[in-house]
């Protein structure tokens, strides 16, 4: 499911979009993928339930990144035979919060009391997370950069002649489209275009 629908887009486009119900779809749908690869993590609101995820930890590591996890409500944390308590760990960024103070999902799992995370002999994962994957809300400029880059590829469409699909265009569109590179340059994590790639992610 799309978190830009195409009643939303054409409210924001504010001029008439000559287009199928079904190309403004494919258009958000493209431009959402090719930010969530760029960014290298998936935005969405996190749901109602807690989900359990199994990870590979680092190696000799006191702490795991994880992917977006919206609230400590509900969390759960076994690493290899225990389930730990509260004081075992800290949840990264401290507070929820980034250095320019707004909140964000936490992404990191840091252990303290000099304890580190369970390794599986033969690399399998012995550590798993329950959580509420995701963010609190969508943030703005994610919202935004999405109807960017959308309006770009719709407005794009004639000059492709049907040779290249949507999707394939977003995957370039998304690194040359200035307003949407700064819409997501405080959003990125991993190996992308924006940011270096952050050492010791591996996720299940």
């Amino acid at each position: 499911m799309s978190n830009v629908t195409p009643s939303e887009f054409r409210a924001w486009k504010r001029t008439e979009i000559n287009a199928a119900e079904a190309d403004v779809q494919e258009v958000i749908d493209a431009a959402e993928w090719a930010i969530a690869d760029t960014l290298k993590r998936t935005i969405a609101v996190a749901g109602a339930s807690a989900t359990a995820r199994s990870f590979r930890a680092p190696s000799c590591s006191t702490v795991l990144p994880v992917p977006d996890i919206a609230t400590t409500t509900g969390l759960v944390i076994v690493n290899g035979p225990t389930t730990l308590t509260a004081g075992q760990y800290e949840m990264e960024p401290l507070n929820g919060l980034n250095p320019s103070g707004q909140g964000v999902p936490y992404n990191a799992i840091r252990l303290v009391n000099g304890t580190v995370w369970y390794e599986g002999l033969y690399g399998e994962s012995m550590v798993t997370v329950t959580a509420k994957w995701g963010w609190a809300a969508l943030p703005t400029p994610y919202v935004l950069a999405v109807k960017v880059l959308a309006a770009d590829l719709l407005e794009s469409r004639d000059l492709r002649n049907g040779i290249v699909g949507f999707t394939d265009a977003a995957a370039v569109r998304v690194r040359e489209n200035g307003t949407v590179v700064q819409l997501l340059a405080g959003l990125s994590r991993g190996r992308s275009t924006m940011q270096p790639i952050r050492s010791g992610a591996w996720f299940a």
